[in-house]
């Protein structure tokens, strides 16, 4: 074999990791399809709506002493105490996002489905489930190249061929253990 021959053939798998890198990238920043990220706002959703209690909302009227709404930069804790009141009384914090949700579900949905659809980035959309199988497969696929390209390696230090260089990222478990006889 040539020197120009094992130089083409080590280029080729090289420019072959490459495209397997440039792959996994793509796959790990595709875009699920609008199917998911359609329930996955809708789980959110629901996930607000879980936490909506009616009665705990309204029974806040009903108090002796209407409790003052807490500043906007503590509405985030869950209960409060109302630090104006005398003796000092502990009421839950209004939760207007969650009273605004419910009272306006339905058109809250189709605004966020709307949204969803609207924002959907161009591209080939991957699913969570099937991302990590095309991963493991790309992986297998880069692993088997690697082991292409070290089998080149060996073949031209064999035969004296200088200029046949390894990358500096190659896998030391690759560089170890591959053998010529594994060549199939």
């Amino acid at each position: 074999m040539t020197t120009r021959n094992l130089l083409a053939e080590l280029a080729t798998v090289r420019a072959q990791l490459v495209a397997c890198d440039q792959e996994r990238e793509a796959i790990e920043h595709a875009p699920v399809p609008i199917t998911e990220a359609l329930a996955r706002a809708n789980r959110e959703v629901d996930e607000v709506l879980a936490g909506w209690n009616p009665n705990a909302f309204f029974r806040r009227y009903h108090l002796p002493q209407m409790p003052s709404r807490p500043p906007s930069s503590l509405r985030i804790l869950p209960n409060l105490v109302d630090w104006r009141a005398t003796p000092v009384e502990v009421f839950a914090v209004p939760d207007f996002e969650r009273f605004l949700v419910a009272l306006l579900e339905p058109a809250f949905r189709q605004f966020i489905t709307d949204g969803t659809k609207a924002a959907a980035p161009a591209g080939e959309a991957i699913a969570t489930a099937d991302r990590a199988k095309r991963l493991a497969a790309l992986a297998k696929k880069r692993r088997a190249l690697e082991v292409e390209e070290e089998q080149i390696i060996m073949r031209a230090e064999i035969a004296g061929i200088t200029g046949v260089y390894r990358r500096g990222d190659a896998d030391p478990d690759i560089v170890l253990n591959t053998r010529l006889e594994d060549a199939a």
